[in-house]
């Protein structure tokens, strides 16, 4: 079976519909591509140039809603409501880390806007039927994406990671996935970016040469 085109897996994102807890929304509201900048959304064209069906990016759940389609990276906020999706824009920056750039970034959690994932938890429990849904929607945008030896990079070690494992991701030619903490975690010192970044390093230049031990091989 031949694997899809970038054109190919874009418009077939594009027309998924996903059932929310506030509705039906297009998948392109939900998810996006480490692509673009700070508050800057990558073009169709860009996406389509700079597409790597290789890594896929997950997290739990949207702590804010997405406005525009495939929007991604903020600015850093402080204060209630406080992001913290730059840091993965930073991370990218970095040469070594260069090669996670253009993964396509999606969460577990579809359409639950809530910045603790303690709620978020609490909602899944005591919804089984949502639960289910959205590991499936997880699992179609997989298979889309995934070519060979497919490198899952999965934002949060207990509660992302617990459900990650439980979609029982099946692919063609298997996945890698690294657990990191999460990029909004503030503990530990983890306020400060400097402090995050050293925190993940050591799992992500892992991720980093695991991906280039496949990919160079080639």
């Amino acid at each position: 079976m031949r694997a899809l085109t970038n054109e190919e897996r874009l418009a077939a994102f594009e027309v998924i519909k996903v059932q929310t807890v506030k509705g039906e929304v297009g998948l392109p509201h939900l998810a996006s591509f480490a692509l673009g900048g700070v508050d800057r959304i990558p073009s169709r064209e860009e996406i389509l140039r700079g597409m790597n069906p290789n890594v896929i990016m997950v997290g739990l759940n949207a702590s804010a809603p997405l406005e525009e389609e495939w929007q991604n990276f903020h600015k850093k906020k402080e204060g209630n409501g406080r992001q913290f999706d730059h840091r993965i824009y930073e991370l990218l920056k970095k040469e070594t880390f260069s090669c996670f750039k253009g993964a396509y970034m999606t969460d577990i959690g579809k359409g639950y806007v809530n910045a603790k994932s303690s709620d978020f938890m609490k909602y899944v429990k005591s919804h089984p039927e949502y639960e289910e849904y959205c590991k499936e929607i997880l699992r179609r945008e997989i298979d889309l994406l995934a070519g060979k030896d497919t490198i899952i990079l999965c934002f949060g070690k207990s509660n992302t990671a617990k459900l990650l494992g439980e979609c029982q991701i099946k692919t063609q030619n298997g996945y890698h996935v690294f657990a990191l903490t999460h990029y909004s975690y503030v503990h530990k010192g983890c306020g400060n970016d400097e402090v995050y970044y050293e925190s993940v390093r050591e799992t992500l230049e892992a991720a980093a040469k695991e991906y280039r031990r496949i990919h160079d091989a080639r």
